[in-house]
């Protein structure tokens, strides 16, 4: 019988604190936040290694008053993307009713979670914030940032450098609204810029941004920037969101056009619109028809004329359309019924259901 090989008496083994920093560096890559959280409790060489702020642009930093500025001056979190500036509820949802379409209406709007404070309103320090954030470049979203008023009294260069580096931009007044923390009053989005803000804000975005969301809504200067600087900007963002606000003559018809015709000839990277704005009867079909198809998904509200929808339905149906998605909401019933009922079908057929019809009954009252 043969003999077995006899084994050696020992093997060479690697530990784990041998590893070169760059290999354990590109381990942690691979953690899942709470896991990278432990390891770098877990020893001094790793205490260090964490502290790359490649491994933490996953963060999500609550600055939430002045005393947590001195956060966003941690090493390893200035490639962050993401900043809170507004407590939010522990996951508290409830139905809430709020304003829709600048009256008050008695439906349940949504269920969302609640902030429930917003300490920069009270206790000012936002040039401080802005000062800070604008030092940390990666910065791509702040949240309850629309719910911080006096914005409009800040350095209009500064206020741009950061709200033009932000992939996501509500300039929004009215609309959700969040409770304070006694529960006793209700905050509306309060995010109103100062004309020269307004003006910079949408040259810098005409020329470069980063942002791919611009919501407008509520902004009492936005009517003084000229046509052409209106629709450059927002023309250069790929989702847009257009509200009128009751209190507040906003967003002009002469704007509207340039925006549309610069949509209609030109290549610009915009491809969702929602419009909530009055879309004026007399405005030419044809552009309207042309600037719709070249988008990817367009919604409105009570529009125009029947002679704007057939010209945009019938481009949609018979020439080289880009649509994907059509909602116009709360269509007049005697546009829908004087509608070419075969155009209907036809465009149903490539983007389903397009319209809702208005309801004459619907109620808008305090709640």
């Amino acid at each position: 019988m043969g003999q077995s090989q006899s084994q050696p008496e020992s093997q060479s083994q690697t530990h784990i604190t041998d590893l070169p920093n760059e290999v354990v560096s590109g381990i942690f890559q691979f953690l899942p936040p709470k896991d990278m959280k432990s390891a770098v409790l877990v020893c001094k060489s790793w205490s260090e290694i964490g502290e790359n702020p490649n491994l933490w642009t996953w963060a999500l930093v609550t600055v939430h008053s002045k005393e947590d500025l001195h956060k966003l001056k941690i090493s390893r979190i200035q490639m962050v993307q993401e900043i809170e500036v507004t407590h939010r509820s522990h996951g508290k949802e409830q139905w809430y009713k709020g304003m829709w379409w600048g009256w008050w209406g008695n439906r349940e709007l949504s269920k969302k979670e609640f902030p429930v404070e917003c300490n920069w309103i009270k206790e000012g320090g936002l040039a401080d914030l802005f000062q800070v954030i604008s030092e940390i470049t990666s910065v791509r979203r702040i949240r309850g940032l629309e719910y911080c008023v006096g914005i409009s009294d800040l350095e209009p260069d500064l206020v741009v450098s950061v709200l033009n580096s932000l992939e996501e931009l509500k300039l929004s007044r009215g609309g959700k609204m969040m409770r304070t923390s006694d529960k006793k009053t209700w905050l509306e989005r309060e995010m109103v810029l100062s004309k020269e803000q307004l003006e910079l804000l949408f040259t810098a975005t005409a020329e470069q941004t980063n942002l791919k969301y611009l919501e407008v809504s509520g902004q009492p200067h936005v009517k003084e920037v000229s046509p052409e600087l209106y629709a450059a900007a927002l023309s250069n963002v790929e989702v847009v969101r257009l509200e009128g606000h009751y209190q507040v003559e906003d967003h002009t018809e002469k704007q509207m056009e340039a925006l549309f015709a610069t949509i209609a000839v030109e290549d610009r990277p915009i491809r969702k619109l929602t419009n909530y704005l009055d879309t004026k009867a007399n405005m030419d079909p044809d552009l309207l028809s042309r600037a719709f198809n070249r988008l990817e998904e367009v919604t409105t509200f009570m529009f125009g004329s029947g002679e704007q929808v057939t010209a945009i339905l019938r481009r949609l149906v018979d020439g080289d359309s880009r649509l994907k998605r059509l909602m116009m909401e709360e269509l007049d019933p005697d546009i829908v019924q004087n509608l070419d009922q075969n155009l209907v079908r036809r465009a149903e057929e490539k983007v389903g259901e397009f319209y809702t019809i208005e309801d004459p009954n619907l109620l808008y009252a305090l709640a």
